[in-house]
């Protein structure tokens, strides 16, 4: 396992919002802009790049009580497909997507579906061991291959777990995105220009 210690990129997939509020239902949903954390929402960034037939695309969210939200274990699947669970959130086939609660000493197993060699995590809250390593607050990723991660939790841990199939794309990044081509890139750099110029327009920003 090779340890990578990643900065806080926005990533242009958005961010994964596990909010819990006095007299609501604990929601979980996709939006596409970043927001600074606070006390009451737990905001992790999703670094994996959108396919190139999609980057470009609206940003859009989608909301559903967490009670639609598949179970597997100690793990809710918040898009994609694993152990024959299917999330109903819509997302880029190839990737799946776990927010994880594991008790102290609790053993968990992730087995990769089919083709995916791309793996990564992030640990917010206690200690996570992977292979002899102890990860607390820090987000890793992991040699590419298939085969399964074992990890133990020290002390009562909550982290996200993803895994994709690695797309073909060489990857180019600009300050506030990443994508499949020079040509996307410059697009996505001209959109974000664009709205910034409609916000300041309205005294938004």
């Amino acid at each position: 396992v090779r340890q990578v210690v990643l900065p806080q990129i926005p990533f242009n997939l958005g961010l994964l919002d596990l909010r819990q509020e006095a007299n609501q239902p604990e929601r979980i949903f996709m939006v596409g802009a970043m927001r600074p954390d606070t006390e009451e929402e737990l905001e992790r960034k999703v670094d994996k790049d959108l396919p190139a037939a999609l980057e470009a695309t609206p940003a859009s969210s989608q909301y559903l009580p967490a009670d639609q939200v598949p179970q597997v274990g100690p793990a809710r699947l918040i898009f994609g497909s694993y152990a024959g669970q299917t999330s109903p959130i819509v997302s880029p086939p190839g990737m799946t997507y776990l927010h994880v609660r594991l008790k102290d000493g609790e053993r968990w197993r992730y087995e990769p579906p089919a083709g995916h060699n791309v793996a990564w995590l992030n640990v917010h809250r206690g200690i996570l061991q992977v292979a002899g390593v102890g990860l607390s607050q820090e987000t890793v990723v992991f040699d590419a291959a298939e085969t399964p991660i074992d990890m133990v939790a020290q002390g009562d841990t909550e982290f996200i777990f993803g895994s994709a199939i690695k797309h073909p794309h060489e990857m180019h990044m600009g300050s506030y995105s990443i994508h499949t081509s020079a040509a996307a890139l410059q697009q996505g750099e001209a959109g974000i220009a664009r709205i910034g110029m409609q916000l300041r327009a309205r005294g938004r920003i």
